[in-house]
């Protein structure tokens, strides 16, 4: 997984780009590719986004469009060009992803142990989530020995994090994640929980961008 955020002025650019090589039990392999472009205002208030799912090579899902809202805490509309022209209605309180994650590292600097925001993600009409995250430890500067500086000396903390969709009352959530989230907004020793099977991982890169100049 490689992941790019960057300051561009008006907003914030997101690249994201995850590839999979999945062994069946029956032993067949699935090469999954995933990718997500998007922008988001720096006041929360747009979001644009393009999300691509490949499948040994073939396009099996594609999202993208403009989601848009009044004002913080405030309804919102999502206007879908793919996979077709559709509309979508956010609820008021809805958040786009670089402000969640804004909430996420303001909250637990503040001693929150669960932090419950309502996100839409640009993954169609069912990327409308109730993202629970439960604080489970901290972490000070100087003690993450991770190797990389830029990190080193930032206060962390681990979190659990659960998606449930809006809407769904199984009371399961679609998917959850396990991580320590940096002061800077970096995450790493990411756990990825599909029910079905869970993915671990490692950060083995980091490089600051240079200054945009905003």
């Amino acid at each position: 997984m490689v992941l790019e955020w960057a300051d561009a002025c008006e907003g914030y650019t997101t690249t994201q780009k995850i590839r999979m090589r999945i062994e069946q039990a029956q032993g067949r392999l699935i090469a999954s590719d995933f990718s997500v472009a998007s922008w988001e205002s720096k006041d929360g208030n747009q979001f644009q986004f393009k999300i691509r799912n490949l499948i040994d090579g073939d396009l099996v899902e594609e999202f993208g469009g403009l989601a848009k809202r009044d004002g913080a805490n405030q309804k919102g509309v999502v206007s879908m060009k793919n996979p077709a022209v559709s509309t979508i209605t956010l609820p008021a309180g809805t958040v786009f992803p670089s402000e969640h994650a804004n909430i996420l590292t303001r909250e637990a600097r503040n001693g929150a142990k669960r932090i419950e925001v309502r996100v839409f993600d640009g993954t169609g009409e069912e990327g409308l989530f109730d993202a629970i995250a439960f604080v489970t430890g901290h972490v000070a500067g100087g003690e993450s020995a991770t190797g990389l500086p830029e990190l080193d000396d930032q206060e962390a903390w681990r979190m659990r994090m659960a998606y449930y969709r809006v809407g769904d009352t199984s009371g399961l959530p679609d998917y959850e994640v396990g991580f320590r989230l940096f002061a800077n907004g970096v995450a790493d020793q990411l756990i990825l929980d599909y029910g079905d099977f869970v993915v671990d991982s490692k950060i083995s890169h980091f490089e600051a961008l240079p200054a945009s100049g905003c």
